[in-house]
């Protein structure tokens, strides 16, 4: 009877860490497995002066999705006065706080693969050359070490935006000055992966993504490519690495993590173009105006991260 005992209690043990667990990823978590906030989502609602109203998974996600979800910045500030205090802090004071919560959150930090073999490398990133030369110092062993890896970079074909990507742009753009041509995203991929890749020899295939035309256009091309279960890293860079980790949680689903699947998501840390400018603009009205587009840029990512995974804890993952 004790032996039994004992054996009862180790396996409610054990049916509880399956409850609460996450699948295997590296991005850092807003909320604990209990439906708890982690110390990063703490300290955040501690800085907008919201912990008195936010204090579990439930009502963060509320929270943020009534007030922030898909506002533009302008409607973001213009009721920022009823929703968080930020007329008591200028945007310069309140980015340099909310620095530390988003340090704490793993948005400003380099996340590296942790296993020496994957099945599946997907590449989703907008920026382009950062992204391959991250593949090529963190990753080429991991990936030449195992030439069954597939490798997917996703793009599209819609015209490379100068403003999202400048680097990619004007490599592209040289190469195609000749023939009046305008680079399109999937163009520049492939011209920067053989660049910075060449000499490896990887094979990847380019995917197009059609991001206008479906609500959900990283699920339709995962769910296009119909890969059997196996380990999957995703690249892509940071302060987006979270979102784009719970997204492919969500659309992965029970049946690959049940089937031995595994997740991770990794990438360099991509600080903002703001940041460069908050630190170095003398014009203290640009750094203002910067600084305010960033907070609501950060925002507006914990904002769709927090949504993505909250669906985890209400689906039992």
């Amino acid at each position: 009877m004790k032996n039994r005992g004992i054996k009862n209690v180790f396996c409610f043990i054990v049916a509880l860490l399956v409850i609460f667990a996450r699948p295997s990823t590296t991005a850092l978590p807003l909320f604990n497995g209990d439906g708890s906030l982690t110390e990063g989502s703490k300290y955040l609602c501690q800085i907008l002066e919201i912990d008195d109203k936010v204090t579990n998974a439930q009502q963060f996600t509320e929270f943020f999705e009534m007030n922030f979800l898909d506002n533009a910045e302008e409607e973001f500030y213009g009721k920022r006065a009823s929703i968080i205090k930020f007329d008591e802090n200028t945007p310069e004071k309140l980015f340099e706080k909310l620095l530390k919560a988003f340090k704490l959150l793993g948005m400003k930090q380099d996340v590296l693969p942790k296993k020496a073999k994957y099945d599946y490398v997907i590449i989703s990133s907008s920026q382009i050359v950062t992204t391959c030369q991250f593949v090529r110092s963190k990753m080429v062993n991991i990936i030449g070490n195992n030439p069954n890896t597939k490798i997917f970079f996703i793009t599209s074909q819609r015209p490379l935006d100068l403003s999202y990507d400048p680097m990619a742009y004007f490599i592209a753009a040289k190469e195609l000055e000749d023939k009046n041509l305008l680079p399109t995203e999937r163009y520049a991929a492939q011209l920067i992966w053989e660049q910075e890749l060449g000499e490896y020899h990887f094979p990847c295939e380019f995917v197009d993504c059609n991001r206008s035309e479906v609500q959900n256009p990283l699920q339709a091309v995962i769910e296009s490519l119909d890969l059997a279960p196996g380990a999957m890293v995703v690249v892509s860079y940071n302060p987006y690495i979270a979102l784009l980790d719970n997204g492919f949680q969500n659309f992965l689903g029970h049946r690959w993590f049940e089937s031995g699947g595994t997740l991770e998501t990794v990438g360099f840390a991509g600080d903002l173009i703001y940041d460069d400018i908050i630190n170095n603009a003398e014009d203290q009205r640009i750094r203002h105006e910067v600084c305010r587009n960033t907070i609501w840029l950060y925002i507006s990512i914990i904002t769709n991260c927090a949504i993505e995974e909250f669906k985890q804890l209400t689906v039992g993952n």
